[in-house]
């Protein structure tokens, strides 16, 4: 398996700041400061930009590098979207209701399926 690339992580974690400081700006109410409409400029594509280039070295790792765990890319893209959509799906279950019962006064089953594939409940 190849090495950690630290220079990444730095990038990743830089990120994750960006998300954070943007959330906080926004709820501190200076969603019109300048600061503001730059995080929200390209902090999501750098995170796109992350995973696809991490995904990319994964898969060239385990399909050219490591013969003995040697897979397609239809059986590695079946892999991370099961690492991915069975914790949201999951995730979205449990807490769903929550939400429900803080903003409606009664818990509508179906309306929390749909909550759950269609609304940003993340």
């Amino acid at each position: 398996m190849k090495q950690r690339l630290e220079y990444i992580d730095i990038l990743r974690g830089f990120a994750i700041f960006l998300v954070v400081l943007g959330h906080v700006l926004e709820h501190a109410g200076l969603k019109d400061d300048f600061l503001f409409y730059f995080i929200y400029s390209f902090h999501m594509p750098l995170f796109i930009c992350i995973s696809g280039f991490v995904s990319a070295y994964v898969y060239h790792d385990k399909l050219y590098i490591n013969n003995i765990n040697k897979m397609g890319g239809g059986k590695f893209i079946l892999k991370k979207f099961n690492a991915i959509m069975i914790p949201y799906i999951l995730w979205s279950i449990i807490v769903i209701p929550f939400f429900f019962q803080t903003y409606h006064n009664s818990i509508d089953i179906g309306g929390i399926i749909r909550a759950a594939f269609i609304e940003n409940t993340s």
